[in-house]
């Protein structure tokens, strides 16, 4: 996936935000998120096929992440600004 500057994406969400910043882990995605949950719940169960009671690693919430940022860009919950 390319680089993406999170700088220039706008989240459309009032609530609860979509991206978290200064994550100490490097993450970027909140995943209590109303938007968020239900396809982080999806990775889970479909992707890695373990148990939502268990926690997944860092590696595996990083390509979370890699996998789902282009969709929330093509599919208007982010917007990303040239």
């Amino acid at each position: 996936m390319p680089k993406i500057d999170f700088n220039r994406l706008w989240f459309f969400n009032a609530g609860n935000p979509i991206l978290v910043f200064g994550n100490e882990w490097g993450y970027r995605l909140n995943v209590n998120n109303e938007v968020i949950r239900p396809l982080y719940d999806r990775y889970k169960t479909e992707v890695l096929k373990t148990r939502l009671e268990f926690p997944i690693s860092d590696s595996e919430r990083l390509d979370f992440e890699d996998r789902i940022i282009p969709y929330l860009i093509r599919n208007g919950f982010l917007k990303y600004e040239i």
